[in-house]
């Protein structure tokens, strides 16, 4: 799982050195975060949004919680 998760980020970092837009590229790795999860088995609760369960599925791996609010906090700005 860490190394899907390591993939994610590498993909998404390709895409911003390639010059895509940054806005389409957090919402394009936060995407393809949840298709991870889900993969991975993190199930979605009734109440849980997109943000909820790639949360669930980082703090579970254990990824620093500063580097995963930064994250989620670039995905809602991105998205919203």
């Amino acid at each position: 799982m860490l190394e899907e998760l390591r993939d994610v980020i590498r993909a998404s970092l390709a895409d911003l050195d390639a010059g895509d837009d940054p806005r389409r590229v957090v919402i394009a790795c936060w995407l393809r975060l949840e298709r991870l999860a889900a993969a991975a088995g993190a199930h979605r609760l009734v109440a849980d949004t997109p943000t909820d369960l790639v949360e669930r599925l980082l703090a579970a791996h254990q990824v620093d919680d500063r580097a995963l609010r930064q994250l989620a906090d670039a995905y809602r700005l991105a998205r919203y």
